[in-house]
């Protein structure tokens, strides 16, 4: 990705109207930054997508790449706004059209909206089958709570890549042993992380989740070991924080304590320059390490943001730590109308009814049902 990025650069510099070449760049800075985890790559996507748009002819310009940027950014308005005006062109083909529909999915996805999400993502299907729209199908499955449904779909999406780029094969069995993961058989997990490993090694959110399954498995030292490799090289506080996370665990809370806030401080960092983009990384650590009332403040605004099923899963968590309880109860029984029926949501449900000491209530007895049927291992006692 450096070279390809240099190489576009010295295109640039010889032809320095070609907005299509300055798109061609502002989606390899944001990959390089999907990659590494760096936000500095994003911010330069953002710039470059501004210049293209500049040297554009009037009525045309990188709207689907601005829209994918605006995404990857959490800009979800601006993202449909992007949609709009790339559905405006005079000449849409089938693939491009495809990218639009399963993008509007996406963001239908975030809304909560699920039945729209699987509309779109079907009427991309049928216009160009890709490894994405497989995904994106995959998706919306396992947000249903139909995990055997989204892994056929995810290795179908594998089945059909047939490039060279590792990241993408890495990025399947990534998002297969998340599933894993989030119904706790540990196992499983780890042997897909370890396959997107050998797909692509050194890639940061992979090897975070190698880390993640050896501290649950009790390879504290080798946990450790892995987090502060991947610190030194992405700064990311969420990875301060599973390093705090052990150290509690093996009983050294002064050990700790310097971890908490210096993740505090990038945190609070990223929500002033990037708030819609750090909310949903922020609220874990403030729900588990405090202050709760912050933790409720960017739990709400995180719903208003994406009003879905594990947002609002991450509600009832915050409200529950605030001590909240009724407010956990109150979200709980609006998140049990919902369709997004993950084990994480029903994990929440049940939390929510066992802090307030209800679990014989229909609610609580059915959402334990569903979730011991759907992840055993994770079944409340």
């Amino acid at each position: 990705m450096d070279a390809s990025i240099l190489n576009l650069h010295d295109q640039i510099q010889a032809k320095p109207k070609s907005w299509i070449t300055i798109e061609i760049l502002a989606s390899a800075q944001a990959t390089r930054g999907r990659l590494t985890g760096g936000l500095a790559d994003y911010a330069n996507a953002d710039a470059s997508v501004a210049s293209a748009f500049a040297l554009a002819p009037l009525g045309s310009g990188p709207w689907l790449t601005r829209a994918h940027i605006d995404f990857s950014l959490h800009r979800f308005a601006l993202a449909l706004d992007a949609l709009d005006a790339a559905e405006q062109r005079v000449i849409i083909d089938d693939p491009m059209r495809a990218s639009i529909h399963g993008l509007r999915g996406e963001l239908s996805l975030q809304a909560g909206d699920l039945d729209l999400a699987s509309e779109l993502a079907d009427m991309a299907e049928a216009l160009d089958p890709t490894p994405t729209t497989a995904a994106r199908s995959a998706q919306i499955r396992w947000r249903r709570g139909d995990y055997a449904g989204a892994e056929a779909l995810y290795l179908e999406g594998l089945s059909r890549y047939h490039g060279l780029d590792p990241s993408v094969r890495a990025w399947f069995h990534l998002q297969l042993g998340i599933m894993e993961l989030e119904r706790a058989d540990h196992d499983a997990a780890l042997v897909h992380f370890m396959d997107a490993n050998a797909e692509l090694s050194g890639y940061y959110l992979v090897e975070e989740h190698i880390a993640e399954v050896w501290a649950l498995q009790g390879r504290h030292a080798e946990s450790l070991g892995l987090y502060l490799d991947i610190i030194d090289r992405t700064g990311n506080p969420e990875f301060m924080d599973a390093v705090a996370g052990l150290h509690i665990a093996a009983g050294d809370p002064a050990e700790a304590n310097p971890w908490i806030e210096a993740a505090t401080q990038a945190y609070e960092a990223q929500l002033a320059a990037h708030p819609e983009l750090a909310y949903g990384h922020a609220l874990g650590h403030y729900i588990e390490f405090g202050p709760s009332a912050r933790a409720v403040e960017i739990a709400q605004a995180n719903l208003a943001l994406r009003p879905n099923g594990d947002a609002r899963a991450e509600l009832i968590r915050a409200y529950l730590a605030d001590h909240r309880n009724a407010d956990a109860l109150a979200e709980a029984q609006t998140l049990d109308t919902d369709a997004w029926r993950t084990a994480n949501t029903l994990s929440a449900i049940h939390e929510a009814y066992a802090a307030s000491d209800q679990l014989d209530a229909p609610v609580a007895v059915a959402a334990r049902e569903q979730l011991c049927a759907m992840a055993p291992l994770q079944c409340p006692e």
